[in-house]
């Protein structure tokens, strides 16, 4: 992905997020990677970096109302939500036997997501807890 498209689709995250209803809602998401390893003694072995302009995506999510809470709040639902994510990391490290390696990896990232929310709704805001169920491919 070009410096451009980078840059706009970040200026577009930082003006808004689209949304379509209470329910369905779009979203234009990044990525900040600073990964660091090291040994038990604390000496470095490798890292994976990234700005948030480097690996950046769209996501979809959709709430379904399912009827009344269990736990005495005002409702409950269930979110469904997919969110996929393209760009680089900067990784810095040694191959298996200790030779030095530095290159830009490839990232495609699929994090899918199911929660079970239930939520208490006040004058002047909602509050909810939620369980919540996901894997990053």
């Amino acid at each position: 992905m070009n410096d451009i498209m980078k840059k706009i689709i970040f200026i577009t995250l930082l003006v808004a997020t689209t949304v379509f209803s209470d329910n369905l809602k779009l979203s234009l998401n990044t990525l900040n990677m600073n990964y660091v390893e090291t040994a038990d003694n604390g000496a470095f072995l490798d890292s994976e970096t990234s700005n948030y302009i480097d690996i950046v995506g769209a996501g979809i999510k959709y709430n379904m109302p399912i009827g009344d809470s269990f736990i005495g709040a005002d409702e409950n639902s269930l979110e469904f939500a997919f969110d996929y994510l393209s760009g680089q990391s900067f990784y810095n490290g040694s191959f298996q036997d200790g030779t030095p390696h530095t290159t830009n990896s490839d990232m495609d990232i699929l994090d899918t997501k199911i929660r079970f929310i239930e939520t208490k709704k006040e004058s002047l805001y909602d509050m909810s807890i939620f369980s919540s169920l996901g894997y990053r491919f």
